[in-house]
């Protein structure tokens, strides 16, 4: 064992060290408000159209997101066994941010601080355990060098430390865990014709001594292409869940025939609109 590891080991034999194999206890910051924000990209002509963007917005446009939003957060704990405590209400939500497109609203949500949702074009793309997922060990890239070795120090020991306290599983253990999942909520990777897939557990080395983290990556790739991953997930040793899940193949949601009149706005005429864009 290295001075690295061994340092670490002897740190959580005094207690100085503490290791949360188990899903943290959680606490809302502060009242939440709704907010009807414009999207950055409806105030300029150009991304307006190109992206569909609606310049306008309203709280009842707000509360419909949410709604949304929640509801889904609920239907994923229930499937994948999250462990969100629930129920998942207003009280749970440390951010959230709702704005329409002309195909469908883009909303933002995230809960507790950790659980984060994200929906584009009326479409639920994805979700992350933000405390357990692989972008938790990758330090912030814009900090001065000092800091961001510091940083690197930071986010190394926290991948040992799930080597510690998380569980190991077989490719094929992770496999039918990722299988059950996206069973769970109605996805066949095979009526896309998606191969694979390919299933890949984290690793770091310290002191030239290389230790497999319990987190592993699933990713289903088209045709022949193996980079092009339009579905791919994480799943935690530490915790036993899914900590994130991307799929580009999401069915949209049904947008409300009220869409329009939640904005108090008819529907723009967005054709007139590219035209004088282009002039």
């Amino acid at each position: 064992m290295g001075r690295h590891a061994a340092l670490i080991m002897t740190l959580l034999h005094l207690g100085v060290l503490v290791i949360r194999a188990e899903a943290p206890v959680v606490t809302n910051k502060g009242p939440f408000t709704l907010k009807a924000n414009v999207h950055p990209f409806a105030t300029n002509k150009h991304f307006r159209v190109l992206g569909q963007y609606v310049p306008t917005n309203t709280i009842a446009f707000q509360e419909y997101g949410l709604e949304v939003a929640l509801k889904k957060a609920s239907e994923l704990n229930r499937a994948w066994n999250l462990l969100i405590p629930e129920p998942i209400a207003t009280h749970a939500v440390t951010r959230f941010g709702a704005y329409p497109r002309t195909n469908g609203v883009i909303i933002g949500l995230k809960l507790y601080e950790r659980y984060a949702l994200n929906f584009d074009q009326g479409k639920f793309e994805r979700f992350a355990d933000t405390v357990y997922y692989r972008g938790a060990l990758i330090p912030q890239q814009n900090l001065p060098e000092p800091e961001f070795q510091a940083a690197i120090l930071e986010k190394r020991n926290l991948a040992y430390s799930w080597t510690l306290t998380g569980k190991q599983m077989s490719d094929q253990e992770v496999l039918t865990m990722a299988t059950n999942a996206l069973a769970a909520v109605g996805f066949s990777p095979a009526a896309f014709n998606l191969k694979g897939p390919i299933i890949e557990q984290e690793e770091i080395t310290i002191e030239e001594q290389t230790y497999k983290v319990p987190l592993w990556e699933i990713r289903w790739y088209e045709r022949e292409n193996r980079n092009a991953n339009p579905v791919t997930m994480e799943i935690s040793g530490v915790t036993g869940t899914i900590v994130r899940y991307f799929n580009l193949f999401e069915k949209p949601l049904p947008m409300p025939i009220n869409y329009w009149e939640l904005l108090g706005m008819k529907p723009p005429r967005f054709v007139d609109e590219e035209q004088e864009a282009n002039q």
